[in-house]
């Protein structure tokens, strides 16, 4: 039986709040339906939030490092948003195998070390 998501960090527009300062460190996966890594403020999201962008979430300084998947559908899922883009998002380390290497939107200082997609 396989994962779908290795790693996950969801949030959607009318949840605000912050999602900050993490680390993660030494993660392996198996094989995995979904995504390795998957930062996402679209989770069960319809896109029609009308707020205002002060009341998005912030998703912001997260550090991935010594991160390995064996397969997944796509490797690393980056998604913010237009108002309120993912900020300080470092991959550090990280192998992984994947049908799609790194699908991004909306992400601002994306840094990546040491990373290595087949």
């Amino acid at each position: 039986r396989q994962s779908l998501i290795g790693l996950w960090i969801k949030t959607a527009p009318e949840r605000g709040g912050y999602v900050r300062d993490i680390e993660y460190r030494r993660i392996r996966t198996g094989r995995l339906r979904q995504q390795g890594i998957c930062i996402t403020m679209g989770y069960c999201s319809d896109g029609a939030w009308a707020g205002d962008a002060d009341g998005l979430p912030v998703i912001e300084n997260i550090l991935v490092d010594g991160f390995r998947c064996e397969h997944a559908g796509t490797a690393v899922l980056l998604e913010g948003c237009a108002a309120r883009p993912l900020r300080g998002i470092r991959l550090a380390n990280v192998t992984a195998t994947g049908d799609e290497s790194i699908r991004a939107a909306y992400v601002e200082d994306l840094s990546m070390e040491n990373v290595s997609f087949q």
